[in-house]
């Protein structure tokens, strides 16, 4: 029986604990679960240490991750007496510290703005300056702009905005696929770009799917109306943002643009929740073929497969997983489709029955 003690600092830098969060039937996670099962007073830290990691699995980043080291060099300058301690980027305290930084947004917001108000160069030097927020393959992001506009950001996206954001158009510019929920003003409308589609909106809730790779871009209202059309890079932008035209968009609905040919499909009526599960962690299939599986698995869990031969399913594979461990996903499809796998840490590699 295991009775030791755990702090949830120690919990949170046991990569096998970590191991047992993100996949509890791996052979770290069947270990832990023995020895959560054998020390009862462990619950209490396991379930802080959990929440803790979820939280960082779907944050708030309104900074960069250099944004976010430099805020918290200031912290240590501010707070530590360098003659007598240092705190040291590596290991366990400063593992500590970065996890701290993604639970306390409000004091890095307020360092930052006291910076700004601090800084030396003018304000014009701001206009053209670029922010990007990246989204990795295995993580989902919450981003807030400076309207207090939010953005969900899937697996592998990404998001670009001016650093001077409220200016007479809220520009962002989008690859991979986000959910916008936008503050409404009349006066400034909300224009997204992903690739040669606009998408504009005044206020409202909406997805864009839009990954780089893929051959088309999907545009989903929750509420509201957007206007979607065709982004000409040739043209200045005053012409554009003037000119509302191409689909406009009612809730429950979606239009698809195809890159290659270059056109807009029909308007189709959806199911939006459907559509939007993956902001509530659920992933689902409607009659996928192998190779769109692959793809969506290696962004959703951060993970590279290996095939041994390539996996046909003839009618796709249709399925719903509610915040499952990629082991369980991998069960739930290849029970169905006949294939064995292993995974390895990073590694999927996939078999043939």
């Amino acid at each position: 029986m295991d009775n030791k003690k755990y702090t949830v600092e120690e919990l949170l830098n046991d990569d096998s604990f970590i191991a047992f969060l993100m996949d509890a039937e791996s052979p770290e996670g069947m270990e832990w679960k023995n020895r959560i099962a054998d020390n009862e007073e462990l619950a209490g830290e396991v379930a802080e240490a959990r929440a803790v990691v979820d939280s960082l699995n779907y944050q708030d980043l309104s900074f960069s991750k250099a944004e976010e080291d430099q805020l918290w060099d200031k912290i240590a300058a501010r707070t530590v007496d360098s003659s007598t301690t240092e705190i040291e980027k590596s290991g366990a305290s400063w593992k500590w510290l970065k996890i701290a930084a993604a639970l306390i947004p409000i004091v890095m917001a307020s360092l930052w703005l006291i910076d700004q108000f601090q800084a030396d160069d003018p304000v014009e030097q701001l206009s053209e300056v670029m922010i990007s927020k990246e989204c990795l393959y295995g993580r989902k992001m919450i981003v807030t702009l400076p309207d207090g506009s939010t953005v969900k950001l899937n697996s592998g996206s990404t998001i670009s905005y001016y650093q001077d954001f409220e200016r007479d158009v809220r520009s962002v510019w989008l690859q991979g696929e986000a959910f916008f929920d936008v503050k409404r003003n009349p006066d400034k409308p909300f224009v997204i770009i992903s690739g040669n589609i606009r998408t504009q909106v005044l206020g409202t809730s909406f997805n864009i799917k839009s990954y780089e790779g893929e051959g088309k871009v999907d545009v989903t209202v929750a509420s509201g109306l957007v206007s979607v059309s065709r982004y000409d890079k040739s043209q200045s932008d005053d012409l554009q943002w003037d000119n509302i035209s191409g689909v406009v968009l009612n809730p429950s609905e979606l239009v698809s643009y195809d890159k290659e040919v270059d056109e807009f499909s029909e308007i189709q009526t959806v199911d939006t929740d459907e559509i939007l599960a993956w902001k509530s962690g659920v992933l689902v299939f409607k009659k996928a073929p192998f190779d769109e599986i692959v793809t969506r698995l290696e962004r959703w869990y951060g993970v590279e497969f290996e095939m041994e031969e390539s996996i046909s399913i003839p009618d796709g594979f249709t399925g719903r997983f509610d915040n499952k461990s990629l082991r369980r996903v991998l069960e739930g499809i290849s029970y169905t489709s006949k294939f064995d796998f292993e995974i390895e840490g990073k590694k999927v590699k996939i078999m043939k029955q």
